[in-house]
């Protein structure tokens, strides 16, 4: 894709504000304390003394850099990662600057320079990492951020848009009512920043903060963005990421085989399907030399339709839907029966990329075409394809291609295009110089390159900061009543294992002060539990000790953030404090900062093992068991343990967030006794792990932890 010509920038007088604002942050940075060592040769500057851990994570990353190798990077929340990744990746890029090498003819030149991007999970994470190296560090790199409109755009009624994209490219093909804000005002953008200090500058210069984000990219040094932006190839294409050459660090990225998977697959609804084929039926083509490519394009997707509208022989999955199932070599078939080939499926994503570097090119002068009365331009405008439409026939065009590769022939799965391969996504990330896959909770390290198909030779599990006595793990495996807490689906239905569980935390919720977390396996089960312990009057006595809050099944980020603020606020005022009921891979679970009082023990309740009845797990299952040896896999069951285990690591991780943190973890699981299961927990949980034989035991020893950890 032509990329899109950046507007004009507006600046009063950039010169004098850039170097303000270059001045006032490199005195902040120059005031900040900071340690100098080496590591493989290069020069770290760090905020104070490193604990050993983050020595060895900087020099792992080092060694990574310097050999283009790749890298995996375990260690446990509190240990310092986001700051040893940011020291140790900008003082390897320091030592490159300066370098020169010959072209051959006696003379030399510059070396370009490799990128650094670093993606995590969320913006909110981001925001953190950010913060780390502005007041913490004394680099003071080019830096982006890469944010969709939904973050950066300040223009009212595109900002209350359901569709922000779309509104905002049909403003700038408009002659009339145009976007007030297309300017960007990068020359006053200081140099660490995060997207409210963007928007917020945006808002005072009357300026376009997501295109000042993408013209700021062009000389940066290190890139921040959601990791889904790089690992989904139509995000990457859009955002303008060149990978290959570059350095990629991927910050919690325990679930990115996942996060992959998810992006080569694709659901094809034919209601889209038949309106893409009636969009490009209306286009308007005049003065346009693109009727050809049109015409290429609605070819391939009415085939496709032709085939949708097949009759197919399904089979009953429950009482309201059937489905049925080809894998890649008979789609590929049915496919080829309607004309649906390789050679025509190229002959459309050229036409594609032919109708989007017009538009490109278009947008980029602020209208489609160009005509001398306003009548014509908007009529133009009303008929031209949009931008969902042609977002839509690209990922069609995607999932066929992979479809249609040889090396991912069975990857592939019925009518969402099931990707079951990771490798389908990471083949073209792998083109880059060094790949830093960080986490708390990466274990088994193996996993990554069978599943991801690229090498890790470099690989550290580092152990955690946190002194013995500041960390209490108990394994529970009884009731109050002695018998065995098995949380199997079967016997949780019970109303015996119910009572237990709700009178085993009454029990902990009065020994421990301030937050506590609650994990459970699924929401229909938390439902539940809440709903017999209303009726038998357990969660009223539950009530009594703490104020309690449940994490909702669907809410939106505000909503979330507002219930997040609540909780704090309750901590802070009511002396018994808090109890959060949460699910594992819920909006709890993954990536939140429950620090100190905010979380003093995390309880869980039964292993979050997948769904056996989803489809895509029992898929994904079989495809392991079929080729775990051919392309080195874990095999189905292997699979499918490991995915139930990284959800309990990263739960139990949410109370211990620094060195000087403290908290108790209970697992209130009876299958837990045996040392093999204990073995697939995080090092730093199973090593501090003690198996009670009654829960007496199990609550008189958390209570002497609680008493000794409170009076320090």
């Amino acid at each position: 894709m032509s990329k899109r010509k950046i507007p004009q920038t507006f600046s009063k007088n950039p010169r004098k504000s850039t170097s303000t604002v270059q001045t006032r942050l490199d005195s902040v940075a120059s005031a900040l304390s900071c340690t100098t060592f080496e590591i493989e040769n290069i020069t770290v500057k760090f905020p104070y003394e490193p604990y050993d851990v983050q020595r060895d994570m900087m020099k792992l990353m080092m060694q990574a850099f310097k050999s283009g190798q790749n890298a995996l990077l375990e260690s446990p929340t509190g240990t310092g990662k986001s700051l040893s990744i940011l020291c140790a990746s900008l003082a390897w890029h320091e030592s490159l600057r300066g370098g020169f090498q010959s072209d051959g003819k006696g003379e030399e030149k510059r070396v370009k320079l490799p990128k650094i991007y670093v993606g995590s999970r969320t913006h909110k994470q981001l925001k953190q990492m950010i913060r780390e190296l502005k007041e913490k560090t004394p680099y003071r790199p080019k830096m982006a951020i890469l944010g969709s409109r939904d973050f950066l755009c300040i223009e009212p009624d595109v900002m209350s848009s359901v569709n922000k994209s779309e509104e905002c490219l049909s403003r700038l093909r408009r002659q009339v009512k145009k976007c007030e804000y297309y300017r960007t005002f990068k020359d006053d953008v200081p140099p660490i920043w995060d997207i409210e200090d963007l928007v917020k500058i945006g808002e005072r210069k009357k300026g376009c903060p997501y295109f000042t984000a993408r013209e700021i990219l062009e000389e940066a040094t290190i890139i921040f963005c959601p990791y889904n932006y790089i690992v989904d190839p139509m995000i990457r294409k859009t955002m303008d990421i060149e990978l290959k050459g570059n350095v990629l660090i991927i910050d919690e990225a325990h679930n990115i085989e996942d996060v992959a998977r998810d992006a080569a697959s694709f659901i094809v609804k034919q209601e889209n399907l038949v309106a893409a084929i009636l969009a490009l039926e209306k286009i308007i083509v005049k003065n346009s030399s693109l009727g050809s490519a049109y015409a290429d394009v609605k070819s391939i997707l009415a085939s496709f339709n032709n085939f949708m509208k097949s009759d197919f022989q399904f089979e009953k999955q429950s009482i309201d839907k059937k489905s049925t199932i080809w894998n890649g070599g008979n789609m590929r078939e049915k496919l080829k029966d309607y004309g649906i080939t390789p050679s025509f499926i190229e002959i459309g994503r050229k036409a594609l990329q032919k109708i989007i570097s017009e538009i490109s090119k278009n947008d980029s002068q602020g209208r489609r075409f160009k005509f001398d009365k306003e009548e014509e331009t908007i009529e133009v405008y009303e008929n031209e394809i949009n931008n969902m439409t042609i977002t839509f026939i690209e990922s069609l065009l995607i999932s066929f291609s992979n479809l249609f590769n040889e090396e991912y022939k069975n990857d592939f799965k019925e009518f969402q295009f099931l990707c079951l391969n990771a490798r389908v996504i990471f083949n073209e990330i792998s083109e880059c110089k060094s790949i830093i896959l960080a986490s708390g909770t990466l274990l088994p390290m193996n996993t990554f390159a069978g599943e991801l198909g690229v090498e890790f030779p470099l690989r550290l599990e580092g152990k955690h900061v946190i002194e013995k006595n500041r960390v209490w793990v108990g394994v529970n495996p009884f009731g109050k009543n002695g018998g065995l807490l098995h949380g199997t689906f079967k016997n949780t239905e019970t109303l015996e294992y119910q009572d237990e569980i709700g009178k085993i935390i009454l029990e902990i919720v009065e020994k421990v002060p301030f937050g506590v977390l609650c994990f459970v396996t699924s929401y229909s089960f938390l439902d539940k539990v809440l709903e017999r312990w209303k009726n038998t009057g357990i969660l009223e006595e539950i009530k009594k000790r703490k104020y309690i809050f449940k994490e909702p099944k669907s809410v939106d980020k505000i909503g979330f953030e507002k219930l997040l603020n609540q909780y704090e606020k309750k901590l802070d005022y009511l002396k018994n404090g808090c109890l959060f009921f949460a699910v594992f891979r819920g909006k709890v679970s993954e990536g939140m900062d429950f620090r100190d009082n905010n979380c003093r023990a995390v309880i869980s309740i039964g292993i979050p093992y997948p769904s056996v009845t989803d489809l895509q797990v029992s898929l994904k299952k079989d495809y392991n068991n079929k080729y775990s040896k051919m392309r080195n896999l874990l095999n189905g069951r292997e699979w499918y343990e490991i995915q139930a285990f990284r959800a309990i690591n990263q739960a139990l991780g949410r109370c211990i967030r620094h060195k000087n943190d403290w908290g108790a973890i209970l697992i209130l699981d009876d299958r837990f006794r045996n040392k093999s299961m204990r073995d697939k927990l995080s090092k730093w949980v199973n090593q501090n792990s003690i198996v009670y034989s009654s829960f007496n035991d199990t609550l008189s020893s958390l209570n002497a932890f609680i008493q000794s950890n409170r009076t320090q």
